[in-house]
C-alpha cells in the first residue's frame, strides 16, 4: 500500500485519504525518528534562543530508537539483565569490572570539601596535591589584565559515557536502596570498583545542600535542563569551557580579557560529572557565587578562553578545604576562586 500521494494526484484523492496519509506519515516519522532529533526538539521547546553546545550534543545518547524501545522493553518486563552486555556497549556505558587507577578517588575532592566527608576513604593530605591546587585555587584578585597565570591540567576524562535517554534513565531506581537492583540489571559484580562508586555517587546525591543553594543529581540531559528552568526561569544561557584550554595545561598564559557573567546574589547552576555507569550530574544553584570568562595568550601566542568560579560564601566549608591551606584562609574569610574543567555546564 502506498501512503505517499504526489502532487499530479491530489485532485483525484479524497480528503479524509489525504488526511489519513498526512497523519501516517507524521506518526511514521515521530517512531523512526532519531533520538538526537527528539532531543533537538525538546531543546528548543525549552530553550529556545540559544543552541545547545556541542559538548553537550556528544553526551547525548548513541542508541537508535529501536535499541531504545528494545530495551525499554526488557527493562518494564525485568529482563534487561539479560542483555546487559549489549545494553552496556550500544548505550556506551561504562559497566567495566576492571580495576580504575589506584588510589580511587570516588568524588571530585571539591565536592567532598564542600559538602562534608564521604565513605571514600582518602586522607585529605593526598586528595589533591599541594602544588598542583595551588594552581587550581586562587583569589579573585590574581587575575586581571595582563597578569600572568598557569592554567592547570583541566582535562575531565568521561571514560566515553553518555547519558541515556530520559525515558530509559526514569525507569531504572537512582537511590542507595535500589542499588544492588541495579547492580544486577548491569551485571556490575560485588566488590568491583564500579560498585563502590556507584554507591559513593547514590550517597553524595543524598547530602542536603549547603545554606542559600539548591542541588539535585541529573541523569539526563533532559532532567538537567528541567532543573536549569525550574530555577532560572525560562530565558536560559548555558556555557563549558573551551577544549583548547587542554592544549595549553601547564602553560603560562596572559590575561587579556575577563568578563563576568553574573554578579553574586544572580543565580547559577553548575553541573559537575559523578562516576556511574551511565552520565549522572550533580547541578547546584547558587546565589553566592560569580562566573568568569577569561580571555587567555598562551607564551607560544595562540589565543584562548578558560572559565573560573569565585566562590563568596565560605563559611559552611570543611576548614580543611585544601583551597584554604593553600590562599591561607579560613572559612568565610574570603572568595575562593577556581577555573572550571572541561565538561563542566554552567547555567545562568
Amino acid at each position: 500500500m502506498t501512503f505517499f500521494v504526489t502532487m499530479a494526484r491530489v485532485s483525484e484523492v479524497p480528503v479524509w485519504l489525504l488526511v489519513l496519509s498526512l497523519a501516517f506519515q507524521l506518526r511514521y516519522c515521530d517512531a523512526t525518528a532519531d533520538y538526537h532529533l527528539k532531543l533537538a526538539r525538546f531543546w528548543q521547546e525549552n530553550v529556545p534562543a540559544i543552541q545547545m553546545p556541542s559538548a553537550l550534543q556528544r553526551l547525548a545518547s548513541p542508541l537508535s530508537p529501536v535499541s531504545t524501545r528494545f530495551f525499554l522493553e526488557h527493562l518494564k518486563n525485568g529482563t534487561l539483565s539479560s542483555f546487559s552486555e549489549q545494553f552496556c556497549a550500544s548505550a556506551k556505558l561504562y559497566c567495566s569490572q576492571k580495576d580504575l587507577p589506584n588510589p580511587r578517588v570516588c568524588i571530585p575532592p571539591f565536592f567532598k570539601y564542600e559538602y562534608g566527608t564521604l565513605p571514600c576513604g582518602f586522607a585529605v593530605e593526598d586528595s589533591v596535591n599541594v602544588a598542583a591546587a595551588g594552581r587550581v585555587f586562587f583569589r579573585i584578585s590574581a587575575l586581571h589584565i595582563d597578569s600572568t597565570v598557569t592554567v592547570p591540567d583541566l582535562a575531565n576524562d568521561l571514560q566515553d559515557r553518555h547519558f541515556l535517554p530520559r525515558d530509559l534513565s526514569q525507569l531504572i531506581p537512582f537511590n542507595e536502596e535500589a542499588l544492588p537492583q541495579v547492580q544486577r540489571l548491569l551485571n556490575i559484580s560485588g566488590g568491583a570498583n564500579m560498585q563502590y562508586d556507584m554507591k559513593d555517587t547514590l550517597h553524595f546525591c543524598t547530602i542536603p545542600p549547603v545554606t542559600g543553594e539548591v542541588k539535585e543529581c541529573e541523569t539526563s540531559i533532559e532532567s538537567m535542563v528541567v532543573f536549569a528552568r525550574r530555577n532560572l526561569g525560562s530565558t536560559l544561557q548555558v556555557r563549558t569551557p573551551s577544549t583548547l584550554l587542554l592544549s595549553h595545561k601547564e602553560e603560562p598564559a596572559k590575561v587579556k580579557s575577563l568578563t563576568p557573567v553574573n554578579a553574586v546574589g544572580e543565580k547559577m547552576i553548575s553541573c559537575h560529572n559523578l562516576m556511574y555507569p551511565y552520565l549522572v550530574y550533580s547541578c547546584h544553584m547558587s546565589t553566592t557565587s560569580q562566573l568568569l570568562t577569561v580571555g587567555l595568550e598562551s607564551s607560544s601566542g595562540g589565543a584562548f578562553h578558560g572559565m573560573v568560579v569565585c566562590h563568596f560564601a565560605t563559611e559552611t566549608w570543611d576548614p580543611h578545604h585544601i583551597s584554604f591551606r593553600v590562599l591561607d584562609l579560613k572559612p568565610g574569610m574570603g572568595e575562593v576562586c577556581h577555573w572550571l574543567p572541561q565538561n563542566t555546564f554552567v547555567w545562568t
